[in-house]
């Protein structure tokens, strides 16, 4: 069925020629492009005009719908700008009274201005590729940017982004609290998990094991205090049982054997410990560090004699330790006795844990017996294929999950199992450069392939990846591959530009080669042919004042780049702040590049000349644990304002020096993706939250941006 905007834009606009003399050719093939764009599902709007009877020609936003609308006004406003059209409030197109959602453009007093904008808008949607029919639907982008969010410990980001994934009503609530608690936990909010009304709901109900990881690391946070408890060991038992944890979380103790995280495995080790169970407390130890082994070993206690038990027959026993949470014990226990019954209850102890080495385990010892020995109740049949497709997502290694995803079978579960295990994967692995060549072409084929969406929603496990191997020479083939994929995202939203920032500065601190460093630039160039706008503009300042910032292996190239981009940022150089025109002027000094930007035609009311004069006299404080970000911005903010005084602190403890920064700072900039705990502990102490600014991104044009939001607040 052809839409109103379809029909609009097949008749004749032949009167154009006459009505805009030169510049008539150009609009009329503006509009035939829009034509071919419009016949796109999600492009359901366009930019069109029409006759206004011997006055000049009017232009019309128009869209099938809401939606259509919404997104039309957004690209608008991206490319053309105050400057050069207004949008004003819904009015009737009188010629066309069928058209759906309308909206009159007011163009200013530059035609030639505004036609240009329209094909850069244009040919900027022309080039978008067509979403295929299995693309996927936007809760994957959603959650993609939700952990990227958390990843960078951006509060706000993922708050919003998490209301945006309730609102879909794609996402059932079990799971919404697990993106709740995923939250909190990475951001370390461990009081407010606590403090969660259903909590102790989610530690008896079946979940992830990464939520089982966090709770743990909550419950121990909370109940103990690591420096009293490295004094006296003995302070930890009584808390535990003061608490009465292990009555009350037995389940959630019991659920995974080994925990991941330093907290988990005091708490579990304790628990172990308590109740007698010395085998847990010797793997608890074995899988410690040698730094962490001395205090589990005074937790526990070696000393405690193991309770005298009443023998009972295996299967009593098997269901008691069922009854009781020990579900791997059961596990354990089947595969010594070999028996029906055993193995029947190890089915649902693998149920209960959710973790797919052990559902392997038991998949592997249903083999040996025939069907007819096991139970043919419906309930178990559905529990035995829910522990088989366990069993299916088992996955011990990095190496072993991108063999999976570039295969040509789907792999639905494929980001919930990364989440779930890849805490307990080995990435020395991929210090190894011809596993690290394999994996890096294996995650190229799965980014294209049929688990594409999968890929997308553990980008910022892969960053971590990534980011724990960017000092490894070995491993530089799978950190390109991973900025390649960030650069090539059909979505690359804000938080993915942010996080290939974050991944090239790391790359870019630690020396790249030569070939190395000109393919960086390379994919930085293509990432930008892609987002190129003024929306985008903080991001890629924050990465060419990072290129500046480095030792270029290649400054013709690095040179190459900051022109290009230069260049093709002139349509809307008009509509720059005098910060950005000014940082650009001062990367391409840097740089070796004579930068001459149009000069800005009207600046919008709220860029006053004396804004960046309020800062005279004022003292801004910044806390990073980036070295030179401070020397860095004083010396950007030097030419706005030449008595502005900038101090950066870098500690990672609560010291007297951070805590007198965070009081006595007029303004106080807070890198969270470069912060500790304890610091950012400290701050929150001394200073509200309300009084702290979180840059969006990680560079200085984002700390400036920040700093401008805040004077234009006062």
């Amino acid at each position: 069925m052809t839409s109103p905007i379809q029909q609009f834009l097949a008749g004749d606009f032949k009167w154009l020629h006459g009505a805009l003399g030169d510049l008539g050719d150009r609009t009329t093939t503006a509009l035939e492009r829009q034509r071919v764009i419009v016949d796109d599902s999600s492009s359901k709007w366009a930019v069109v005009p029409t006759d206004a009877r011997g006055r000049a020609v009017q232009w019309w936003l128009v869209a099938d719908d809401n939606e259509s609308e919404r997104r039309g006004r957004e690209v608008v406003n991206a490319f053309f700008g105050p400057a050069i059209v207004s949008i004003l409030p819904h009015e009737a197109a009188p010629s066309r009274p069928l058209l759906g959602n309308v909206l009159r453009l007011k163009v200013q007093d530059n035609l030639a201005g505004f036609l240009a904008a329209l094909e850069l808008m244009t040919s900027v949607r022309a080039s978008v590729p067509s979403l295929r029919r299995e693309a996927p639907d936007p809760i994957g982008f959603l959650l993609r940017d939700f952990y990227l969010a958390l990843d960078r410990r951006d509060d706000h980001a993922s708050d919003e982004l998490l209301s945006r994934i309730a609102g879909t009503g794609l996402v059932a609530s079990e799971n919404l609290r697990f993106l709740r608690v995923d939250r909190l936990a990475r951001l370390e909010r461990w009081r407010e998990l606590g403090d969660l009304p259903w909590f102790d709901d989610l530690a008896r109900a079946r979940r992830p094991m990464r939520i089982s990881e966090h709770l743990l690391e909550a419950m121990w946070i909370l109940n103990f205090d690591d420096a009293a408890v490295a004094t006296d060991p003995q302070r930890a038992s009584q808390a535990f049982e003061r608490a009465e944890l292990g009555t009350k979380y037995a389940v959630l103790l019991r659920s995974i054997d080994v925990p991941s995280s330093a907290p988990g495995r005091r708490l579990a080790l304790l628990f172990a410990h308590l109740s007698g169970d010395a085998s847990r407390v010797e793997r608890i130890i074995n899988a410690a560090s040698m730094e962490e082994r001395g205090l589990l070993d005074r937790l526990a206690g070696r000393e405690r004699e193991a309770p005298v038990s009443i023998k009972r027959s295996t299967v009593d026993t098997a269901r008691d330790m069922f009854e009781d949470g020990l579900y791997e014990d059961v596990i354990a226990l089947a595969e010594v006795e070999q028996a029906p019954a055993l193995v029947s209850i190890a089915v649902r102890a693998a149920f209960e844990l959710n973790d797919p080495r052990l559902a392997k385990r038991v998949v592997q010892l249903i083999a040996a017996f025939d069907p007819a020995e096991l139970p043919n109740s419906p309930g178990f049949a559905r529990i035995l294929a829910a522990v088989r497709r366990l069993a299916d997502n088992s996955c011990a290694s990095w190496s072993e999950w991108l063999n999976r995803v570039a295969s040509d079978e789907k792999w639905l579960d494929a980001a919930e199992i990364a989440r779930d295990l890849s805490g307990t994967w080995d990435i020395n692995e991929l210090a190894s450069s011809s596993t690290a060549k394999s994996a890096a072409d294996r995650l190229l084929v799965g980014f294209e392939g049929v688990n594409r969406r999968e890929v997308r929603a553990v980008f910022d496990l892969l960053c971590q990846v990534a980011g724990k191997l960017v000092s490894r020479p070995a491993g530089d083939r799978f950190v390109d591959a991973v900025l390649l994929v960030l650069a090539s995202d059909e979505n690359p939203s804000v938080l993915v530009r942010t996080a290939f920032f974050d991944l090239l500065m790391e790359a870019l601190a630690n020396g790249p080669s030569g070939d190395r460093y000109k393919d960086m630039l390379a994919t930085t160039q293509s990432l930008w042919t892609r987002v190129r706008s003024r929306e985008a503009t903080p991001w890629i300042l924050d990465v060419l004042d990072g290129l500046a910032a480095h030792p270029s292996s290649n400054e013709d190239a690095r040179r190459t780049l900051v022109a290009t981009i230069v260049s093709s940022s002139y349509d809307f150089a008009p509509r720059l702040t005098r910060d950005e025109r000014v940082l650009f002027e001062a990367i391409g000094r840097e740089c070796g590049v004579a930068v001459a930007l149009p000069p800005i035609e009207a600046p919008p009311t709220t860029q006053s000349a004396d804004l960046w004069q309020n800062l005279n006299g004022k003292l801004i404080g910044i806390y990073s644990l980036i070295d030179g970000m401070g020397s860095r911005l004083a010396n950007r903010l030097a030419v706005l304002c030449s008595k502005v005084r900038v101090e950066q602190n870098s500690d990672t403890v609560a010291s007297a020096a951070l805590r007198a920064l965070a009081v006595n700072a007029d303004f106080l900039i807070v890198d969270t993706k470069h912060a500790t705990h304890a610091a950012t502990i400290a701050i929150d102490a001394v200073r509200s939250r309300d009084r702290q600014l979180f840059p969006a991104g990680g560079g200085i044009s984002s700390f400036i941006a920040r700093l401008r939001e805040e004077l234009e607040s006062l």
